[in-house]
């Protein structure tokens, strides 16, 4: 498992500068925000040269604000899926291997989800054929239970990933999303289906605070999940005014979440 220092948690910095800090740091990985990427002005192509050049894994997070791909206004459903697009062109470009896009939402309070599961899947078999086309792979993040969410455990991501079946597409396990609900985070005979990991600490109000800030433990879902997954775990978390010690404090509790497994 190869731990990401997402640009989420350093916001302030270029995508460019973010490579530099997580080099600096120690981190095996980045993951590249396609918001922050645009707003930089940075090229894709010239930045997936420096990932590489400092050797490192490189994810690339498709955009979400105000973004909803199975919306029932068409015309929000065709911009939010053109930045998906965008998004997967861009990780071709930088040589990265994997984009995680959020699901659809609910257009008002009174949707149903199994009105727009079949819309979801249809356009994760769409979107997985992309992905295949560019030399990437698409995963879906499993949301938080809010309001507006309906992919917000692991067997319905699964379900879908499973019924699109093809090699462009995958979920992504956003433990601390799952804590935060008090849904289960158990990935067994779920194995095939993850290729991507989020990481954050969580309280009963907040998902993304910093790891050793969190109040549900990650570690034994974390050291289940690390028996056989072998990507990218990007550690997403933001705190105003000291986000680099933060970045390095994230670092240093991962570190100590494997060494208690490995103690174990």
């Amino acid at each position: 498992m190869k731990v990401a220092l997402s640009s989420t948690t350093l916001r302030s910095l270029s995508p460019g500068e973010l490579v530099d800090a997580a080099e600096r740091l120690g981190y095996q990985a980045v993951e590249i925000w396609s918001e922050l990427l645009w707003a930089s002005g940075e090229g894709p192509a010239a930045l997936g040269k420096a990932v590489r050049e400092k050797n490192l894994a490189l994810s690339v997070h498709g955009p979400s604000r105000d973004l909803n791909v199975t919306s029932i206004n068409a015309g929000i459903r065709r911009k939010s899926r053109a930045q998906y697009l965008r998004s997967l062109e861009d990780a071709a470009r930088m040589e990265a291997g994997i984009v995680n896009l959020h699901p659809g939402a609910f257009s008002s309070s009174h949707d149903r989800a199994e009105d727009f599961i079949p819309e979801m899947r249809a356009y994760a078999d769409e979107i997985a054929g992309e992905a295949e086309r560019l030399g990437v792979r698409a995963v879906l993040e499993v949301m938080e239970a809010r309001p507006g969410e309906y992919v917000t455990d692991i067997p319905t991501a699964a379900e879908i990933a499973r019924e699109v079946d093809r090699p462009g597409f995958g979920i992504t396990v956003d433990l601390a999303h799952l804590l935060c609900s008090g849904l289960p985070a158990e990935t067994k005979g779920f194995e095939p289906c993850i290729a991507h990991i989020h990481l954050s600490g969580s309280t009963r109000e907040r998902v993304h605070v910093p790891l050793a800030e969190g109040i549900h433990d990650l570690g034994p879902p974390l050291r289940e999940i690390g028996k056989f997954f072998t990507g990218i775990a990007a550690i997403e978390s933001y705190a105003p005014g000291r986000e680099m010690e933060s970045a390095q404090e994230n670092l240093e509790a991962f570190g100590r979440l494997i060494e208690d497994g490995v103690r174990g």
